[in-house]
This record gives structure tokens, sequence and C-alpha cells, in this order.
């Protein structure tokens, strides 16, 4: 495990040598985002109570957050990938 923080060091190291108006939680967004397969796949409100270990009534109130990035096409409610991670690194409540 010990490796594996140094390598990502490393490469946030390297990574800002080149680009250096990135932050360093930035960079860690850019390096996760392109290791996902899709990040523009749709994820559904149950996927986001899994992932957020929330009820499904406190995920309906986060959809309905006004910062959070929801897509409502009639009742159906999702979230694309990308956004939805980047809003969870964000976020401060």
């Amino acid at each position: 495990m010990e490796e594996i923080k140094k390598i990502d060091e490393q490469t946030i190291d390297e990574m800002k040598n080149k680009h250096h108006n990135f932050t360093k939680d930035e960079l860690m967004l850019i390096m996760s985002i392109r290791k996902l397969k899709n990040p523009f796949r749709m994820i559904s409100a149950k996927e986001v109570m899994k992932d957020l270990n929330i009820s499904e009534s406190a995920v309906y109130k986060t959809f309905n957050r006004k910062d959070f990035p929801v897509i409502k096409v009639g009742k159906r409610h999702q979230v694309m990938l990308l956004p939805y991670l980047m809003w969870k690194m964000t976020r401060k409540d």
C-alpha cells in the first residue's frame, strides 16, 4: 500500500511540474478520471444511495440540492458519473 502511495505522489509531482496551474486535488481528479472506462455513463439514485451509504429518502433530498448535478427525466432521477464524482470530491456537508 505504501508503494502505491509513493507512485501516486511521484505522478502528481511530475504532473505539477508540467502543469503548474493544477492543485493536488485537481491532479488526483484527472488521474482518477483517466482510469474510468466511461465517465459519461449515467448512474441511478440506487447507485448513489449505495455509494453514499444513505437511505432512499436521503438520496432524493440530495438530488434536490441546488449544487447536485442531477438529471430529471420524468420521474427518473439520474446523474452522469463524472459530474457526480466531481461533486462528491468538492462537497463539504
